[in-house]
């Protein structure tokens, strides 16, 4: 397994463990221009305290905010 690279908007590098199920809450602001764009990935820790996993800022956040949230239809003529 590779070593974690710290994030680029945080600096912090984390080991979050990869558990069977659970949630990943977005949020994100786009209000202040394209290098301000701002996209945050949180989960409930085991005490039920929101706890920032990552972030990204300008265009990741756009680009990862279009990938989450297009939508692809499946292909029925097939």
């Amino acid at each position: 397994m590779s070593e974690p690279k710290p994030n680029r908007l945080t600096g912090l590098t984390t080991n979050t463990p990869v558990l069977p199920n659970g949630t990943l809450l977005v949020g994100y602001d786009f209000t202040h221009g394209d290098d301000l764009n701002l996209l945050t990935v949180g989960k409930q820790d085991a005490s039920g305290r929101l706890v920032i996993v990552n972030a990204f800022q300008g265009e990741d956040a756009k680009a990862l905010f279009e990938m989450l949230t297009t939508v692809h239809k499946k292909d029925e003529s097939k």
